[in-house]
């Protein structure tokens, strides 16, 4: 084969490698297995439920916290965790990136998660590792830095007219004195509780009002309530 001959082959050859290159699928990032997070039954009991400000999107999201899930050994990095959670639970899930960047926070750290048959409310309050907290803004749910988080209140208001007369009148002492605090101080990350009748207004954190849901549902299932 004469040189020239020679020189069309190996153009021909480059040519075909660079179209082939060009035509191989490219390598996405590995997505999030949703089977990494094993969604059960909604635990909420709705004796007595708070009730909030927000819309239907916002009551979704709400519901949705009190799925129960389990995942075993898994590490995720904030992006993952986010898209495996949305995955599960059918709601929006965003990521506050500024409130972690503005504490200094790797987004793309990865972090170990290892709990079962927890609320989704008891799995976002653990994420100890990655210091993260959570809110519901407009119809998502928003992953952001724990102390952003609990700076951030809603107010909620709870009908405890099914409770006993005498739990009733010690209701708000009660809350107090079992549920997480500090309250009455208008600070960040503290809560306030009034009494109107037989509604509490409270005026805390999301992680608190979980609790403070939690604690009354607790009394309306052991004490007695007014007799029908």
């Amino acid at each position: 084969m004469s040189r020239s001959g020679s020189r069309v082959a190996v153009m021909a050859l480059c040519v075909a490698c660079l179209l082939a290159a060009a035509n191989a699928p490219s390598e996405s990032p590995p997505k999030p297995n949703p089977a990494a997070i094993v969604a059960g039954e909604t635990l909420r009991v709705s004796a007595i439920r708070g009730v909030g400000l927000g819309g239907p999107g916002d009551r979704k999201v709400d519901d949705a916290l009190w799925r129960i899930v389990t995942i075993r050994n898994q590490r995720f990095s904030l992006a993952t965790f986010a898209e495996a959670l949305e995955a599960v639970l059918q709601v929006p899930v965003v990521i506050d990136r500024l409130s972690f960047e503005e504490a200094g926070r790797d987004l793309t750290a990865e972090f170990s998660v290892d709990v079962s048959e927890t609320t989704v409310h008891e799995l976002l309050s653990s994420l100890d590792e990655i210091e993260a907290g959570y809110n519901i803004r407009h119809g998502r749910l928003v992953l952001q830095y724990r102390f952003e988080a609990l700076e951030a209140r809603t107010l909620r208001v709870y009908n405890v007219a099914s409770l006993s007369t005498t739990v009733q009148e010690k209701i708000r002492e009660l809350v107090v004195a079992h549920c997480y605090g500090p309250w009455d101080a208008d600070e960040p990350g503290t809560g306030t509780i009034q009494q109107l009748g037989t509604n509490l207004l409270v005026r805390t954190n999301l992680a608190a009002q979980a609790e403070v849901e939690t604690f009354l549902n607790l009394l309306a299932a052991n004490v007695p309530g007014p007799a029908k």
